[in-house]
């Protein structure tokens, strides 16, 4: 039955195939899965399917938190180096043909969910159950791709200015001929998000059916993610807390002996890998980030990530296959963060939630108790957040949405070839370009301005 239902997907840049418009994305041969259990076979898939997504080199190498070496760079006197260009925070960061798979990925994987979304209810089967829990597991998922491109490829949320600033295209339909569509706001992108996954709780597991199908608390926690990225503090708690009483587990990495693998993937809600599975691969962390550990007793950096984290030749630093998408960890740290933004919370609130993670992390650790400030307890909460979901790719989406305040707007730099290069808090760059091959099917479609 597997072997009934590869889809042969064309990406949405077209750059393999000939495509008369830039969505036209019908595959190339296929075959309409015709059973409801035909489309739950789509959503297991495997760790290069739907389960894969974004681009961890893009997202590391724009922001801070790693050091790429030479060989991992490649020619720097190839203009065309995509690798050179994300460091350098490049204007024009795509070249002509560049496969971008930032975009291309998961709007692949928005078709898929797009094929089930619109055909399941027409199929045989008499579980309705299975049946709306497949939909609401594919509109869920949906939604979790539609956050990392609205993040990628949009300016960070502002509400008073989402309504009008151009988002990426909202495709909700497996069969997009014909004009080409063009890019919704940043509102209306959030507003599907959300919406989307509302609708769909009620539909999901408890439990879920595997480590890459969404659940209850999957939901939860992607709606706190989104609240948080838009600032929306008060409503981040809400999801966090229903979150956390659906799965609230954190493991302890400080026991002798522990099984970090097996821990770290039992505080997973749903699992969505980058490509390389295991996380950079080319270079170390950086100074900045790993100065900020307790190096010695640090069980993140001496466990999950591998001890040569400073290594300078090719390797990878991380023994984990990477999650982006949520877990219980995140929900205690966008708890805390909220705590501590919150008027009618404390500030041991945030402590609770931080120590909590810090006392599973780090051998013979003592709580901080010495925090009296709302201001040093947000600190406090944002530091951790950085240091406990390494790896993610959500630095970059931190940074966006932190940039806009003055306490924690940074100033990063990059070396490369012996110069030096800078990109201010809330810089045009922080969004990356629509892809080249896009605009090329899609010429009318509105392009981010990069200064």
């Amino acid at each position: 039955m597997k072997n009934k239902l590869i889809i042969y997907l064309v990406l949405l840049s077209c750059a393999l195939y000939s495509c008369d418009d830039y969505l036209d994305v019908e595959p190339v041969g296929r075959v309409i899965p015709e059973t409801i259990e035909d489309f739950d076979l789509l959503l297991v898939g495997g760790d290069f399917s739907i389960h894969t997504t974004s681009d961890e080199n893009l997202l590391y190498l724009s922001a801070d938190d790693v050091t790429p070496n030479a060989p991992f760079i490649g020619s720097l006197d190839n203009l065309e180096n995509p690798r050179a260009k994300a460091i350098r925070w490049d204007k024009e960061l795509f070249f002509a043909e560049a496969e971008v798979n930032l975009w291309n990925n998961p709007y692949k994987n928005i078709y898929t969910y797009n094929v089930i979304i619109e055909n399941i209810d027409n199929v045989i089967g008499d579980n309705e159950e299975a049946r709306k829990r497949i939909k609401a597991e594919a509109r869920t998922m949906r939604s979790y791709e539609y956050f990392i491109l609205v993040n990628g490829f949009a300016k960070q949320y502002n509400t008073s200015t989402a309504n009008g600033d151009p988002g990426v295209p909202l495709v909700t339909t497996p069969d997009v001929v014909g004009d080409p569509i063009g890019r919704s706001s940043v509102q209306e992108v959030y507003d599907f998000i959300i919406e989307n996954i509302a609708e769909s709780i009620n539909d999901l597991p408890t439990n879920a059916l595997g480590i890459t199908r969404a659940n209850k608390a999957t939901a939860y926690g992607l709606l706190a993610r989104t609240y948080l990225q838009m600032g929306d503090y008060q409503n981040a708690k809400i999801n966090a807390d229903l979150a956390l009483a659906e799965n609230g587990n954190i493991s302890d990495y400080t026991v002798t002996g522990a099984d970090l693998v097996s821990l770290y993937n039992v505080e997973q809600y749903c699992d969505r890998y980058f490509g390389a599975l295991s996380g950079f691969a080319g270079g170390a962390l950086s100074d900045d980030l790993v100065n900020q550990y307790d190096i010695v007793n640090d069980m993140r950096l001496n466990g999950i990530y591998q001890f040569n984290f400073r290594a300078n030749g090719y390797t990878r630093n991380f023994r984990i296959k990477s999650n982006h998408c949520v877990s219980s960890p995140e929900m205690y740290l966008i708890r805390a963060e909220c705590n501590a933004r919150l008027a009618n919370s404390t500030v041991q609130d945030v402590l609770d939630d931080v120590n909590l993670i810090r006392r599973n992390r780090i051998l013979n650790y003592t709580d901080e108790t010495s925090i009296t400030t709302k201001e040093d307890a947000l600190s406090f909460a944002v530091t951790e957040r950085r240091l406990e979901l390494l790896g993610t790719g959500m630095r970059w989406f931190d940074l966006k949405r932190l940039n806009k305040e003055s306490a924690f707007a940074k100033t990063l730099t990059h070396t490369l070839g012996g110069e030096t290069y800078t990109l201010e808090p809330n810089s045009s760059r922080y969004v990356f370009p629509i892809p080249p091959e896009t605009l090329n099917f899609s010429p009318n479609m509105e392009q981010n301005i990069r200064d």
